[in-house]
């Protein structure tokens, strides 16, 4: 009996744990199970072209391309905020009081909010991304908006995805879940559901302050009521020393200073803060056989204006006015120097024309040097013969620009051509290229051994660059 007694005493008490555990269960869900029934809005506007685009940066703002690295990371990082709620519940609330006619969030606003800078350090953190105090003490227009769909969007149930702003050259914007996916969002359709952006504000200045219009008491666009003046015009750079460059630009009429910024084919660095009325910045201690990048912009009153284009070269070796001289020349081999001159006609007769041309395709100057003819062909074939011979006392790169232009020809006694050299330049504006600057024609002219085909000698390549077209080689000093 007191067996039996025992054995429903036992089951009575196992039927009350194994309910505690099932009304426990069903009201202390995981946070695994919260998010499966949390539902993570996906637009239909997905952008279904190519993928990883190669895009031109040319004529965007510098600074707009380091900052688009800055919204990529913030957007990662905000993206995994999303399963908090109280987030979304802040994220809706400030996004709904348009501080500034917009859907938008000014970052710098929520820094006294103490959960949200915990929270978000700690993702940051986790990232090795730093504190959001100090990115926004250095982007004081960092902004969280939530351009459509803001006031229908149930932030209880419902999490977002998080885009990164980019320039309107590219067809889409990344974005991304608190899952870590990721998405390509179109930038031509409008997206059916709420999607938070990260980017800069558009309606304050550089501070962080509204910019706003005393007419109409309303907050006005940064980009269209600030850049009052025109960009630097007339910018260009010039070589020095070795490893200095000079950019000079025309003055503008009424800015009160300049910031000059520089790159060498990434994200480009402010070096300089310039007084008011300059018009010229002298840059030391480059170094050689490295391509650098500058823009400019005025600044008025604290307010940056428009970026000049972009200007670039390569910092170089040689001190502008130093001498060229050339030192040897060979054919690489038998073959290379028959193309030019066969066995029968014993050595090759050498004639050496530098060229330089100018933007106006105008009075393209020609210096002529040789005949070079050494004593035997095999003092030429496969072996360096040497032969001095000063091309410029004074490459000084006002006069000659930076680019020479080196025709090779062998000439025959009897054997008159007529033939075309062109001259160029160094065109250091936009992203730097050779162009053709004109051409000069020979008439009746001995030369109808081509040498290989004209090469360019540019002031700012190596010292030690040993030149080849054709099969044949040439050194300077």
């Amino acid at each position: 009996m007191k067996k039996n007694q025992f054995m429903r005493v036992l089951f009575f008490i196992s039927v009350l744990f194994t309910q505690a555990c099932k009304e426990n269960n069903e009201t202390v869900p995981s946070n695994e199970a919260q998010l499966e029934r949390e539902e993570i809005l996906i637009p239909t506007s997905i952008y279904n072209g190519e993928k990883n685009l190669k895009i031109s940066n040319e004529g965007i703002d510098p600074i707009v391309i380091e900052k688009e690295v800055l919204f990529e990371t913030l957007a990662k990082s905000i993206a995994k905020m999303m399963p908090d709620k109280e987030f979304r519940k802040l994220l809706k609330e400030e996004a709904n009081k348009k501080f500034d006619g917009d859907y938008d969030i000014l970052v710098k606003n929520l820094l006294n909010d103490n959960k949200f800078v915990s929270k978000l350090n700690k993702v940051l953190a986790n990232d090795g991304k730093g504190k959001i105090e100090k990115i926004v003490l250095d982007n004081p227009r960092l902004n969280i908006s939530i351009p459509l769909h803001s006031t229908s969007w149930d932030y209880d149930k419902k999490q977002l995805i998080v885009a990164a702003w980019r320039n309107e050259k590219f067809p889409y914007l990344n974005a991304y879940d608190s899952k870590g996916n990721s998405f390509q969002l179109s930038q031509e359709i409008d997206p059916d559901v709420p999607v938070v952006v990260i980017g800069f504000n558009e309606r304050v200045n550089d501070n962080g302050d509204l910019v706003m219009d005393n007419n109409a008491n309303l907050p006005i666009k940064n980009s269209s009521s600030l850049r009052i003046l025109n960009a630097p015009a007339g910018i260009n750079m010039t070589h020095q020393n070795a490893g200095v460059l000079n950019v000079y630009w025309d003055d503008l009429p009424s800015e009160t200073g300049y910031e000059i910024w520089r790159s060498t084919g990434g994200i480009y660095t402010k070096i300089a803060n310039l007084p008011q009325n300059s018009n010229s910045y002298l840059e030391t201690n480059l170094t050689p056989n490295v391509r650098y990048y500058y823009q400019i912009r005025g600044i008025q009153n604290g307010t940056p204006l428009a970026w000049s284009s972009p200007v670039t070269t390569v910092a170089a070796e040689r001190t502008n006015g130093e001498q060229l001289k050339l030192k040897r020349m060979k054919f690489v081999d038998e073959a290379s120097l028959d193309a030019v001159e066969k066995w029968a006609s014993g050595a090759p007769e050498i004639r050496l024309r530098v060229s330089k041309g100018n933007p106006t395709n105008s009075n393209v100057e020609v210096l002529t040097f040789g005949k070079y003819e050494p004593t035997n062909r095999s003092d030429i074939r496969g072996t360096w013969w040497n032969k001095d011979e000063i091309i410029f006392n004074n490459w000084a790169i006002n006069f000659y620009s930076t680019v020479a232009t080196f025709t090779w020809k062998e000439e025959d006694w009897n054997s008159f051509v007529t033939f075309k050299i062109n001259g160029k330049y160094e065109q250091k504006v936009g992203a730097g290229s050779i162009q053709i600057g004109g051409e000069v024609t020979f008439n009746n002219n001995p030369g109808s051994g081509n040498i290989g085909s004209s090469t360019d000698v540019i002031f700012w390549q190596p010292k030690t660059l040993t030149y080849e077209t054709g099969g044949f080689q040439w050194e300077f000093y």
